[in-house]
Order: structure tokens, then C-alpha cells, then sequence
């Protein structure tokens, strides 16, 4: 059953053995930003307007379970080919034929029994199948990711009529990370959601988007997911190979604890060419961070 965007054993596995890594930037223009979600004001300023954001948690620690943000990979087949599919390759996410389905993928007490792969905080995904795009599944991502999902899709034939290998769409990593509940503050919901903005923008984007050109940041905001709240950065930046990029990190808070995840996910603009809000949210990376439901 596909689940609409807006209302809201896993090892490594390729069938695709040309496929390397490399990494991703950004540079389209979101219009309007009031479309991409709910806009937060404190203290008589929108969010994402605020230069620095304190948290009222002076006394709490807040930390991410991953020390360091990895330096986010994507498919490639090599900077020249690049370029060279850039100018060729005829695809269009929003413009796709036919329906994709979503398969579940529940992260608890089986899955850490059949993996061996500890789950401290269980919770399920919804992630988008579609026979145009290949799907890459990382349960063991480098660098401290708990899982990665990598899009791709099949790039222009060579000039001697031969396959060329995959081009890369987009990806998501889900992370762990710790956003403690203050029931003492004045406001502990209005709290926690500016230590989420401030994990975002503070530690995850400048990880995230380290080494490469013309950053900007285009809206930080909270952001209503399915079942909880939560925020969401969206930036864009430039990279030498894959040219436009967008950038959305969520932070999905969890409302029972203080542990639980964020995301990282990187868009190829050129072939998702996000517009505005309805479009960032039809993109498969936001399909599945938007799905993410705590068990």
C-alpha cells in the first residue's frame, strides 16, 4: 500500500557491483519556504531567523550517541562520468510512471536478535520501492549510522552501446541521538524543540556539508511529523561533481524519552528538482524520514 508523503535482516545489499561512494551539494532555490512545514516563533522571531539558539537546558548534557557526523557518501561512478551523465541522463523523480509501494522495515527486539545489532530505542521505517530507482539498504553504515538507504538510478548507455553504471539520487542515514525532555522549564516542549534547532544547526548541517561551497541555509522550522513533533533544516549547497544539492536533517523527537533519532538525507537536485514544499516532501528521503514511528 504507498502511504502518502505529507500525512505524517537489513545488511548492505547491491545487486549493482560498479557502485562506489562519493558525496553531494546543493543549489535550488525553495519557494515559498512557508510551504515546508510549520513556522516557529520564539521570543518574537521565526526560527529560522535566530543567529544563535541557546537552550534553557543549561545544566543538562545534550549529546549525540555519534560523536562525529560521517561524511556523507553517495553512488558514483566517477567524477568525469559525472558530469558527463549530468548533461545526458533524461530523468525526472516527479515525473515517474507507475506506482511504487512501500516496504516496512521494523528496527526492535527481532531485528537486533537477527542482526546482532543492538536496538536501544525500537522504531520502524516506511521506505519507497520503485522498479525505475535502485535501492541500496546499509544496516551497518561507516562512521556510527545506525541504517542508510541510497537511491539511484541507471545512468546513460557509453558511446559504444554498454551499460554505464548507477547515478546517484538520494540518500538518508538514521542516526541516534539524545534530546532530553526538561519537565522543569518554563515550556518544555517549546525548549526541547530549540535544543533540536540548535543540534541541527549547530553540529549536524556543519558536519554535513563540511568541504563543500555556497551553503545556505533556506528555513529551519518545527515540523509536525506523523505521530510527534519535531524540526527540520533545509539547506542547499554546491558540489564540484553532482553540481545542485538539497539538504534536510530532521530530528523526529521522541515523546516518551530523550532518546532517539535524527536524520540526514541528501537530494540530487538536478534529477529531484525540488520546487517548494510539496515537492521536498514527495521525494523519497522525506518519505522515509516523515515514516519514522517510534515503537
Amino acid at each position: 500500500m504507498t502511504r502518502r508523503s505529507d500525512n505524517f535482516s537489513l545488511a548492505k545489499s547491491s545487486d549493482d557491483s560498479n557502485a562506489h561512494d562519493m558525496r553531494n551539494d546543493v543549489h535550488c532555490l525553495l519557494q515559498p519556504i512557508s510551504e515546508l512545514g510549520h513556522r516557529l516563533t520564539l521570543t518574537g522571531e521565526p526560527l529560522a531567523s535566530l543567529e544563535l539558539l541557546k537552550s534553557k537546558f543549561a545544566g543538562i548534557e545534550l549529546f549525540l550517541s555519534l560523536i562525529r557526523f560521517v561524511a556523507i557518501s553517495f553512488l558514483f561512478v566517477g567524477a568525469a562520468a559525472a558530469q558527463q551523465n549530468e548533461a545526458t541522463i533524461r530523468f525526472n523523480l516527479f515525473e515517474m510512471q507507475g506506482a511504487s509501494v512501500q516496504t516496512i522495515f521494523n528496527f526492535d527486539a527481532g531485528y537486533a536478535e537477527k542482526t546482532g545489532v543492538p536496538v536501544s530505542t525500537p522504531f520502524s521505517l516506511s521506505v519507497p520501492k520503485h522498479n525505475d530507482i535502485k535501492r541500496i539498504a546499509d544496516g551497518k553504515p561507516d562512521g556510527g549510522a545506525f541504517v542508510k538507504f541510497t537511491f539511484a538510478v541507471q545512468g546513460p548507455a557509453k558511446a559504444d552501446g554498454s551499460a554505464s553504471g548507477l547515478v546517484f539520487l538520494e540518500n538518508i542515514q538514521v542516526i541516534p541521538a539524545t534530546i532530553p525532555i526538561n519537565a522543569e522549564a518554563d515550556d518544555p516542549h517549546n525548549a526541547r524543540v530549540k535544543v533540536a534547532a540548535d543540534l541541527l544547526r549547530n553540529k549536524a548541517l556543519p558536519s554535513a556539508v563540511q568541504g563543500f561551497k555556497d551553503v545556505e541555509i533556506l528555513a529551519i522550522e518545527e515540523y509536525a511529523f506523523k505521530d510527534y513533533p519535531g524540526v527540520h533544516l533545509i539547506a542547499r549547497y554546491t558540489d564540484p561533481s553532482l553540481g545542485p544539492m538539497m539538504l534536510r536533517l530532521t530530528a523526529n523527537l521522541n515523546p516518551t524519552q530523550g532518546a532517539g533519532y535524527v536524520t540526514i538525507a541528501n537530494i540530487n537536485l538536478t534529477l529531484a528538482p525540488v520546487s517548494g514544499g510539496e515537492t521536498l516532501l514527495k521525494t523519497l528521503s522525506a518519505q522515509v524520514a516523515n515514516s519514522l514511528v517510534y515503537k
